[in-house]
């Protein structure tokens, strides 16, 4: 689980540190032309207001729902919905709808693939990692984990520039979805 949540093995490294990108390549300049702000200025300034305005409530919305509806069933509930925003970014990259209806629809598909994974495969893999093991054994069991966790996300750090030159971008959001749809049968009831 570890390995799957790692920051790029999820997609999430791919679409953090490619937001602008994305955004750019999408035509977010065109839903923000009456601003007057270049394609890579509107980028950043979606891309941070989605940060400000979207991430961080959902951090609260998750810390609520962690202890109402359980761990299992929050999981279960966004995993479908990360891996149909990498699929609809990915569709996105790769079909050209128009300037206008593509940029809007890889803006929500960010904020909404954000969203969901604070609330969701972002912290409950932690919380799980506390929570499974007995206690003689966590104090070495959870830095196993983080450990784990940090090699995958050195991995996915160094490889990702690569990963994008070769295969580009789209490509690469549909192989994460293959990776969560596995994710999600693996925890399926």
């Amino acid at each position: 689980m570890q390995i799957l949540q790692c920051y790029g093995f999820s997609g999430i490294n791919g679409v953090l540190y490619y937001t602008p990108q994305i955004l750019e390549q999408a035509g977010v300049a065109i839903l923000l032309s009456n601003l007057g702000l270049s394609s890579t200025s509107a980028s950043i300034l979606v891309s941070a207001l989605t940060t400000l305005l979207m991430m961080l409530p959902s951090i609260g919305i998750a810390m609520r729902l962690l202890d109402t509806t359980g761990r299992r069933s929050l999981l279960l509930t966004t995993l479908p919905v990360l891996t149909g925003t990498l699929l609809e970014l990915s569709f996105g990259q790769l079909v050209h709808m128009g300037s206008v209806v593509n940029a809007t629809i890889s803006t929500i598909s960010v904020v909404v693939y954000f969203c969901c994974f604070v609330m969701g495969f972002g912290p409950i893999p932690n919380i799980l990692c506390s929570e499974i093991f007995p206690t003689c054994v966590r104090g070495l069991c959870i830095p196993i984990c983080a450990l784990t966790f940090w090699i995958g996300d050195v991995i996915v750090t160094y490889t990702l520039p690569i990963i994008l030159t070769s295969i580009g971008l789209a490509h690469h959001f549909l192989g994460v979805c293959v990776l969560e749809g596995a994710g999600n049968k693996a925890h399926a009831p």
